[in-house]
């Protein structure tokens, strides 16, 4: 292992440092390179359509949750990240009702705000059981595959999962990073 993510080499103290370490230590800092990170949010601060916040009905003892309260239920959000961040995986915890909670969602981005999308992924979930589990966007999603996709400041990257029905709980949204 290396630089970003462990120490290139080891120095005793008064030994001379080496130009090669020295230019991958700025390498680093310049670029901003870093190992794979994840950023986790509150459902509360997402825009949802017909999705009540509060504790989970599946299991009281799950985090809390917003849950689809009606068909046609929408929640849609922005995903935040930097400048030359890429977006690597997407994933979120769900339970349904087992019936009629059809969902799945998309992801898109657009390098500029304003402009037209990319969608970089597309996934079904459908009926989920009344147990709580995880949807890992990146192993599931399909037509298109989950695109990996560098992404600039001017961009936005949106996601939206439908509900087909009530009783879809949706919480603990985490998108994964890298930086080439």
């Amino acid at each position: 292992m290396a630089l970003p993510t462990s120490r290139e080499r080891t120095y005793a103290a008064g030994s001379q440092v080496f130009s090669a370490d020295l230019n991958k230590i700025q390498d680093c800092i310049i670029g901003r390179k870093r190992p794979v990170w994840s950023v986790t949010w509150n459902p509360t601060m997402l825009v949802q359509t017909n999705f009540a916040w509060g504790a989970n009905p599946v299991n009281a003892a799950f985090p809390p949750c917003l849950t689809s309260n009606s068909v046609g239920a929408l929640l849609t959000f922005g995903i935040p990240y930097e400048d030359g961040d890429r977006l690597i995986g997407f994933k979120y915890m769900s339970a349904g009702n087992g019936a009629a909670d059809t969902n799945g969602g998309r992801i898109d981005y657009a390098a500029t705000i304003g402009t037209a999308t990319s969608q970089l992924a597309s996934w079904t979930d459908t009926n989920r059981a009344a147990v709580w589990g995880v949807v890992d966007v990146t192993t599931i999603a399909a037509a298109p595959a989950f695109t990996s996709q560098v992404l600039a400041a001017t961009g936005s990257l949106i996601v939206t999962i439908p509900a087909n029905g009530t009783g879809l709980s949706l919480g603990g949204f985490t998108a994964l990073f890298d930086r080439l």
